[in-house]
């Protein structure tokens, strides 16, 4: 059965500015191709996707 639906990980805007852009986590992040959103928690809005 083929997944027609793709999985996002969710991250709070203040924990992607803190922890996800040092070069270490993005060099990861792109090896690994995982998609995200990046949501302000505190507007309940999204700020960012990346595929």
């Amino acid at each position: 059965m083929k997944a027609d639906r793709k999985l996002y990980v969710a991250i709070g805007n203040l924990i992607y500015k803190n922890f996800f852009q040092q070069d270490v986590i993005q060099l990861i992040i792109k090896k690994h191709q995982l998609p995200m959103i990046i949501v302000d928690t505190e507007k309940e809005e999204i700020v960012q996707w990346i595929n």
